[in-house]
């Protein structure tokens, strides 16, 4: 038997709204109020997880496309050779998303670090680094809000974008090399 995470999930909302949360003091607050909270999450999780991957494609796109717009000159060839091989992560169609998500923990990580040097580097524009930078973090915070919508934490959730035309990866175009 096929134990497949959409199924699985399905069958814990079912318990957890039919039986459990009944079950639950009503007169006991915290614990109504806790209940609720993890229906949500639960929801949240079996809503999105079908689009983790497609999120973490089009995030690591996202960090290529900065790299390219920071337009960093490295001497460092391990650095370059780690990004090339992101690079090819990001083209291959039989990825395991544990090695996408490592590749964009690692793409993160070389864009802090270069640009934690930008400053003190005569070859780049400060104010063209910081524009990319802000972009990209104005883009990828407005990605983690949509993706938490279904939470009901925004005060007007149709000035949101929905996550599926956030990260169609067809619109990211990865950069050239």
């Amino acid at each position: 038997m096929e134990i497949r995470a959409d199924i699985v999930l399905q069958a814990v909302l079912k318990s957890f709204s039919d039986v459990i949360l009944p079950a639950l003091d009503s007169s006991n607050r915290l614990a109504q109020e806790q209940g609720q909270l993890m229906l949500s999450l639960l929801t949240l999780l079996k809503d999105r997880l079908p689009l983790q991957y497609e999120y973490d494609r089009d995030e690591l796109a996202r960090l290529l496309a900065l790299w390219d717009e920071l337009q960093v000159t490295s001497n460092d060839d391990g650095l370059v050779a780690k990004v090339g091989e992101f690079q090819t992560i990001l083209e291959s169609a039989e990825i395991a998303p544990c090695e996408l998500f490592e590749a964009v923990v690692g793409m993160r990580t070389i864009i802090s670090k270069q640009v934690e040097q930008l400053p003190s580097d005569p070859r780049h524009s400060w104010d063209g680094a910081l524009k990319a930078v802000l972009s990209s973090a104005r883009e990828q915070h407005m990605r983690e809000r949509s993706w938490l919508l279904i939470q009901g934490w925004e005060s007007d959730p149709d000035s949101v974008p929905t996550i599926e035309t956030l990260i169609r990866f067809k619109n990211i175009k990865a950069p050239a090399r």
